[in-house]
């Protein structure tokens, strides 16, 4: 198997009741469809994004809304995930929107939030696109999120997992950053993913492995 969270070892080990160990880990990857956009300050409206379906902790996310009342957010997500939660009015919430628009929404904002409830792999697409896009992400510090972080900046785009105090400083350090510091991190962070999670990086390591296994 391949797989692109070393957590999943275990898990196929077990399920499987394995032996013996003969998977290999390949990360995720950028989208070489789309261009790298370069990292802007000055946006028209100034918003936090956040988006997806799968193991998303809007619980969290909206309970920062509710006391950051001069920070608008824009939220998309699944009707019955948000159903029970008290949405403020600085809060933007989309329940159906088609691709187009939802990276669209992406791209306009200032920063964006993956607020994760469990360490799976989950929201490394939008990681990885919105830092594509230039915008700096911050996320839940999980084994599987702060691999696409450079040591230099993870302590502040990763916040610990249901900790409201904790995410809302993260949120607050980026909306008070002067253009030159939002422009060197976003930048920095963007090259990282340019560097290491490059689709061709992906190709040439899994023919290592399989010329190494004799099986090219």
């Amino acid at each position: 198997p391949i797989i692109n969270d070393n957590n999943l070892k275990e898990q196929f080990i077990k399920l499987f009741d394995l032996k013996k160990w003969n998977g290999f880990m390949l990360p995720d990857v950028y989208d070489d469809s789309e261009k790298f956009i370069e990292p802007n300050y000055n946006k028209n409206i100034k918003y936090c994004f956040a988006g997806g379906f799968n193991n998303r902790d809007w619980k969290t996310l909206i309970e920062v809304a509710q006391n950051n009342k001069k920070i608008d957010f824009i939220i998309v997500a699944d009707r019955d995930d948000v159903k029970s939660l008290n949405i403020p009015k600085n809060v933007t919430l989309y329940t159906n929107i088609d691709k187009k628009e939802y990276y669209s929404l992406m791209k306009k904002s200032y920063i964006t939030i993956c607020p994760l409830k469990e360490n799976r792999v989950s929201g490394l697409i939008n990681i990885l696109k919105s830092l594509q896009y230039g915008i700096p992400c911050i996320t839940t510090n999980f084994d599987v999120t702060s691999s696409y972080y450079h040591k230099e900046y993870r302590n502040i785009v990763l916040y610990n997992k249901n900790d409201c105090v904790d995410l809302k400083n993260k949120i607050t350090f980026f909306w008070n950053l002067k253009s030159d510091d939002y422009l060197k991190i976003s930048k920095d962070m963007q090259n990282y993913v340019k560097t290491e999670f490059n689709p061709d990086n992906n190709i040439k390591k899994l023919v290592k492995e399989l010329k190494n296994r004799k099986w090219l």
